[in-house]
């Protein structure tokens, strides 16, 4: 029997081991995937970055005949300048990996051609030479960018396979656990039984021998019992007081502080000498205790429970804090508080993203508009004046159409129609447009 037991205990002792073993798996998984993907996304963003400057070196260089020598040869020096940048970044983080440093050689090289030519060229008309080195950078920059995206797709198709079998073998510890631990359980009723059933033979004998010694002794032990049953919940509520991770107060109408949980809060978890029996306003800040009292009264005024927000100054930091009050009993609540400053500085960080999404649209040197059923939504400057209109806001709730050829508007409508049956792709599609303020095509 009892080498029994030791065996179940040592199945799931070794279940344990491996349940934790495969979530360590899954965490450096995790991390070396985000690590390989932040990695990505900033040298796919090099090479776009460069692959942009190419596109518009070549239109300023189309320009030409229409603005100033002068100011086209400075305009071509200074996109030349950002380009070498970019591109000596984009090979000084490309070349360290394996997968990579093939395609950064070969732009590193081709970007290097090109530069030899321009320099020659600087005061001359654009080479034949000069423009197929030129043509050559950008087309490998191009496919860099394809097998960047490519790569990435793969990691991340290969990451989630790996998490469904990682999940499948937590799950079946998982199982394994638990059918150890009932094993366990069987095997610890079974002898509960054999105990209780010795207990009522010894319990049967002395009854026969004393009635009423038998008596007494039932009453004294069920008073034990219900002694025993009272000191285990009290010892119970005090652990599950103690146990509490969040900040944990129990506080009176006057703000008097009643029982404090611990804490791995430096800022809010005190010791108790220095918080049971104080008051609030002795404890926080002037407009912070008044918040406190006041959320405590109207916990205990409408029996409901009231949440708050509040920040802390704590050595040269604000903290922010979020507060449940509910009502205890007629003079006493609970109060549990929270830190929620990450939440705070990532909804920040979210708001600067959009702003720099938006702005970087607002000021793209490309028509980028939205439409849905047929009608326009959203239309930045330069879409706006490609379409004849002074403001973006005046093309809101145009037909599309409307701007789009006879001519060539079945091609558009084709290739909605594609889009939509297969929204991973992105379908490419030419189509003749005519401005609303003059006669021509585009």
């Amino acid at each position: 029997m009892v080498r029994y037991a030791r065996s179940l205990f040592g199945l799931a002792a070794l279940a344990l081991v491996a349940i934790a073993a495969t979530i360590g798996a899954m965490y450096a998984l995790h991390e070396g995937t985000a690590s390989w993907v932040s990695e990505s996304r900033e040298i796919s963003r090099l090479a776009r970055v460069a692959y942009v400057l190419t596109v518009e070196r070549e239109l300023a260089l189309i320009e030409g005949g229409v603005a100033p020598a002068d100011a086209v040869s400075n305009a071509a020096g200074s996109n030349t300048e950002k380009l070498t940048i970019i591109i000596d970044s984009l090979v000084s983080r490309g070349a360290y990996s394996s997968d990579r440093a093939y395609r950064v050689a070969a732009i590193e090289d081709a970007s290097k051609r090109w530069l030899k030519e321009d320099i020659k060229a600087q005061n001359e008309s654009r080479s034949s030479r000069e423009r197929k080195r030129f043509n050559v950078l950008r087309s490998r920059l191009a496919l860099f960018i394809l097998a960047e995206d490519a790569r990435y797709a793969e990691k991340l198709a290969r990451e989630r396979q790996i998490r469904m079998y990682t999940a499948i073998a937590l799950l079946l510890e998982l199982m394994i656990l638990l059918v150890v631990i009932n094993s366990i359980r069987n095997k610890l009723v079974a002898q509960a039984t054999e105990l209780l059933r010795q207990k009522e033979s010894i319990e049967k004998q002395a009854a026969e021998l004393e009635q009423s010694n038998r008596e007494l002794a039932g009453v004294i032990e069920e008073r034990e019992s219900a002694n025993k049953v009272i000191a285990e919940e009290a010892e119970e509520q005090a652990a599950l007081f103690n146990a509490i991770t969040e900040v944990f107060y129990v506080l009176d109408r006057d703000g008097f502080y009643h029982k404090v949980a611990p804490s791995a809060d430096e800022r809010e978890s005190r010791s108790r000498q220095k918080l049971l029996g104080r008051r609030v306003q002795d404890v926080l800040p002037g407009p912070t205790a008044a918040l406190a009292l006041s959320s405590i009264s109207q916990a205990l005024d409408t029996r409901g429970k009231i949440e708050v927000e509040y920040s802390l100054e704590w050595k040269g930091e604000t903290t922010w804090y979020a507060g449940t009050v509910n009502p205890l009993t007629e003079d006493k609540v609970l109060w549990v508080v929270r830190d929620i400053s990450d939440t705070k500085k990532a909804a920040e960080a979210i708001k600067e993203s959009e702003a720099r999404f938006r702005n970087l649209v607002e000021h793209s040197p490309q028509a980028v508009a939205l439409h849905a059923e047929g009608r326009l939504l959203y239309a930045n400057p330069t879409c706006a004046n490609l379409l004849g209109y002074p403001l973006p806001e005046q093309l809101i709730g145009e037909p599309i159409l409307r701007f789009v050829t006879r001519e060539t508007s079945s091609r558009f409508i084709e290739s909605l129609v594609s889009m939509s049956r297969s929204a991973a792709r992105a379908p490419t599609v030419e189509c003749q447009f005519r401005p609303a303020n003059d006669g021509r095509i585009l």
